[in-house]
């Protein structure tokens, strides 16, 4: 079903044009659309480049309210490998620390979920954060008085957190979640401190670490965008959150093995600029299932140049032994996508009564961030019909049927081949039904 027309909206265009919209996943209303399921498990070497990798982006991080007009925070995730020779003294300085060193140690090869690494995070971060404003103090990017740490915090404190921290590794998830809140908020009981700072910094210090581990997310895979189909008309709630309040249409198109002719670009021309060429798209069922796909980030660090995962993630920087973590590869390459493209095609059980299907776009070798290039055009012989919702407007489809017929004379399609329904309620079935509309058309 689609929403209500009228002759300003984008619906309009889209009958106009045969054109189907691609969303991207934050835009879908199910809030676990694109949601990963993610852990860390790793050595020692792919941890100690998690905390280098780490404090480099906190410093480009940093950086960005400088540059920018409007002032906003922005969470970079540095691709370049050689900014690591220099700022070698900050990160070496910092993964040698003993309170990293003893977190690394404890943490390694071990599963590490989401949000108890939230909480490392947040400990660590006050040592990181300080390490960066310190340096950018003595490059005179900042201040002298700009605050660092407002308690400086001794070795024998961090690690009296840790010993209590990793004698709960035997309780389970809830009583481990409360003690480690516990314990940290005697880390945060400065940060009423930090009024001083405006609302950037102060989002530097307080909110990077849970900002930073969702934006660890776009290492992982391409972004995703779906258009999504039903193979049932006359379910009552779609037609209500979709087609607002049974006000809109719902088109019916033709496959063939689950497949639809789309025009996709299929490269650039210096000339003619982006290539289009007719595609036959597979529709992929949604599977409904409450066990989402849970992945390893350190084995799922796929969206990132070879050369630069190498130098960034795969080896000790100091020593170049490689980490034994089963990385992404060129011979795992394909495995590894399908398993991102099978999890973006998953969702709880909820969801079920909507038997979707779904096209899928995905950023890898194309950029789709621009609305019109997730805009593709269908060809318009594989519209079948169309059902008007039961409260669809009369003046609406006077206007829909009056742009499908001027569609089938410029495209030379016979005026009676494609079909008019009306959606009702069926008394006997106790569901909704349609019935066709005939529509009385001219000879030529």
């Amino acid at each position: 079903p689609d929403g209500s027309l009228n002759p300003e909206s984008h619906l309009k265009s889209e009958l106009e044009n045969s054109e189907i919209y691609f969303s991207p996943f934050k835009d879908l209303n199910d809030p676990m659309e694109g949601f990963k399921d993610m852990y860390f498990q790793g050595d020692a070497i792919i941890w100690k480049n998690f905390f280098r990798n780490y404090i480099i982006n906190l410093l480009l991080s940093f950086t960005t309210p400088m540059l920018n007009e409007n002032g906003q925070v922005d969470i970079i995730i540095n691709k370049d490998p050689t900014l690591f020779s220099i700022h070698y003294k900050l990160w070496s300085t910092f993964i040698k620390i003993p309170t990293i060193v003893n977190l690394v140690d404890n943490i390694q090869n071990k599963c590490i979920r989401r949000d108890e690494l939230l909480m490392y995070l947040v400990i660590c971060h006050e040592i990181a954060f300080e390490l960066v404003a310190d340096d950018m103090k003595a490059k005179g990017f900042l201040k002298n008085d700009f605050p660092s740490r407002p308690n400086k915090y001794t070795e024998d404190i961090y690690n009296l957190a840790w010993d209590e921290i990793f004698l709960l590794r035997g309780q389970n998830d809830e009583t481990k979640m409360n003690e480690l809140g516990r314990i940290l908020c005697g880390f945060k009981e400065d940060i009423l401190l930090f009024n001083s700072f405006d609302n950037i910094f102060r989002s530097l210090f307080i909110d990077y670490p849970k900002l930073y581990l969702q934006k660890l997310e776009s290492l992982m895979y391409p972004d995703f965008y779906s258009a999504s189909f039903s193979d049932k008309y006359n379910n009552s709630s779609m037609w209500g959150n979709y087609a607002k309040s049974h006000t809109g249409i719902c088109l019916e198109f033709k496959t063939e093995d689950s497949s639809m002719p789309i025009n996709m670009c299929v490269g650039y021309d210096s000339n003619r600029g982006k290539v289009y060429k007719w595609t036959n798209y597979k529709l992929e069922p949604i599977i409904y299932d409450n066990i989402l796909t849970a992945f390893n980030f350190f084995e799922n660090i796929g969206f990132i140049s070879e050369y630069s995962f190498n130098h960034l993630w795969c080896f000790d920087p100091e020593t170049h032994e490689p980490t034994s973590c089963n990385v992404i590869n060129e011979k795992n390459w394909s495995e590894y996508f399908n398993r991102g493209l099978s999890a973006a095609n998953k969702k709880t059980k909820d969801w079920a009564y909507e038997r979707e299907y779904r096209m899928m776009l995905n950023s890898l070798h194309q950029d789709f961030q621009d609305k019109a290039d997730r805009i593709l055009k269908y060809q318009f012989n594989s519209l079948l019909g169309i059902i008007f919702g039961i409260n669809t407007s009369e003046r609406d489809k006077r206007m829909i049927i009056d742009i499908i017929l001027k569609k089938c004379l410029s495209e030379n399609r016979d005026l009676n081949d494609i079909k008019f329904y009306q959606a009702y309620y069926n008394n006997l079935t106790g569901s909704i039904d349609r019935r066709p509309i005939y529509i009385p058309v001219k000879k030529a």
